[in-house]
């Protein structure tokens, strides 16, 4: 580690049984137990789509809807197959490492606790890749049409995918199924969701018959800039556990998943119902 390497000190006073939900931070963290005792569960990074994490551009991003302590196996029935979990007690004196990417889970334990987490900033290959990644975006003109927009983002999306040998509509749906299925149910849809579903129509038989309403320099900006997020991602694929589906990381899928939010965000906005209406309606086969 370099002498400049960040280094976040957090003290985080619990009271007995206080739990705090079950998340994942993109640094590496050293949790020291000064006082109490504390307990832990950690899941690797290909657990993720199991515990439902919240999207990104939600007020509870990187936590899961998930509760682990009392799972609601009927909004995530999927979460029966959870597996590969790591129970650790801490007690005064012992020290936790957490790895970037990881899932976990504190419950403070009855006997109360003061429990130090020293947070070291990484910078791993996750770190690098993922900051790289988010400095590439697609660049659509301020004038182009709703259509143009969308058209233009699920090209992208999908020439991105490709080029990291992964299917666009099997990705939508598992981002569908893992983040916003169960928010889905929970949300007012508005008068716009339709509207982006007939966009999405429009820009999928636009796509099958090759032809587009956007400027050729713009595909050409699309598939350099796929081309440039594609290798910030292949950095991932050397390093974690391996989805079986995929060629990248399951942290590269985690990075991956959390940029296509972004981009549906400056495809059609902010309103989740929109975001889902994108997903579903933009990559069918």
């Amino acid at each position: 580690m370099q002498d400049d390497t960040p280094i976040t000190k957090t003290l985080t006073l619990s009271s007995p049984g206080l739990k705090r939900a079950l998340r994942y931070e993109m640094n590496n963290q050293f949790v020291v137990q000064v006082l109490g005792r504390s307990r832990f569960l950690l899941f690797p990074p290909d657990q993720a789509p199991l515990v439902h994490l919240h999207p990104r551009l939600h007020p509870y991003y990187r936590t899961a809807q998930l509760d682990v302590d009392a799972p609601d196996f009927v909004a995530f029935p999927d979460a029966r197959h959870l597996h590969g979990a790591l129970e650790v007690t801490l007690s005064a004196g012992d020290i936790l490492f957490v790895p970037q990417i990881w899932l976990f889970h504190e419950v403070s334990l009855l006997d109360g606790g003061l429990s130090a987490t020293v947070t070291v900033a990484s910078d791993g290959d996750v770190k690098l890749a993922t900051t790289d990644i988010f400095r590439t975006m697609l660049k659509v003109p301020d004038d182009a049409t709703a259509l143009e927009r969308v058209t233009a983002y699920s090209r992208y999306i999908d020439h991105l995918l490709l080029l990291l040998r992964i299917d666009s509509a099997a990705f939508a749906k598992k981002i569908f199924v893992s983040k916003y299925a169960a928010l889905k149910a929970e949300l007012a849809i508005s008068p716009q969701y339709e509207f982006v579903e007939q966009l999405c129509a429009a820009a999928v038989d636009d796509w099958r018959r090759k032809e587009t309403a956007l400027e050729s320099h713009i595909f050409g900006q699309l598939q350099d800039a796929a081309k440039i997020a594609a290798e910030y991602a292949r950095k991932l694929s050397p390093v974690g556990v391996r989805s079986d589906k995929y060629k990248v990381s399951a942290e590269g899928e985690m990075v991956l998943s959390d940029y296509v939010d972004v981009l549906l965000f400056n495809a059609v906005g902010g309103q989740h119902d929109l975001l889902i209406a994108f997903l579903e309606g933009c990559f069918r086969k």
